[in-house]
């Protein structure tokens, strides 16, 4: 017996003694399976449909061109308070809409001193009393909370500002300052 048991085989065996005109004997079984195999045809047929359908699915998603930069400036233009609110900075949220990959500065993911913290969180935890600040390490001049360079120089980490100062880092100098 095949898979389906549905009785096929005895349903085109009724269709076709039904189109003869003369009656004929019906057919054995075995003769009937011989020219009409049963097997299960629908079960294969959906499995594959399925497929296909779950690929085309997916593929939409892989098909879908990248945004450009102009349509990202405008996204981040219309969301700039929400985006910034979340903690991405605008070129995290770029590389993101693009598609980019976005590759962590080496700094952020090994502090190379002691007293070196790769997160804002890290440092104010180990130091409550203190004020955290960003060294650049390259430099060695630290950089407080509401400057430019905070957290933005390509290699530093955050400090307690008193472990910055013991550890031989300045603060920057003034601008319009003669040097």
């Amino acid at each position: 017996m095949g898979c389906c048991r549905s009785g096929a085989a005895d349903h085109i065996a009724a269709a076709n003694a039904a189109v003869s005109f003369a009656p004929a004997p019906r057919p054995r079984a075995v003769a009937v399976r011989r020219n009409f195999p049963e097997m299960c045809v629908m079960k294969p047929t959906f499995a594959v449909c399925a497929a296909v359908v779950g690929l085309l699915a997916l593929s939409q998603s892989a098909i879908a061109e990248p945004k450009t930069a102009r349509q990202c400036n405008d996204d981040w233009s219309a969301n700039k308070a929400s985006i910034q609110a979340s903690g991405k900075t605008k070129r995290v949220f770029m590389a993101e809409c693009r598609g980019v990959a976005l590759a962590a500065p080496a700094s952020a993911a090994a502090p190379a001193e002691k007293g070196q913290y790769a997160t804002e969180a890290e440092a104010k935890a180990s130091c409550p009393s203190d004020v955290v600040v960003w060294v650049n390490s390259i430099s060695r001049i630290y950089h407080a909370s509401g400057s430019r360079s905070y957290g933005k120089t390509r290699s530093g980490a955050y400090m307690c500002e008193k472990d910055s100062v013991a550890a031989g880092f300045r603060a920057p100098k003034p601008r319009g300052a003669a040097t």
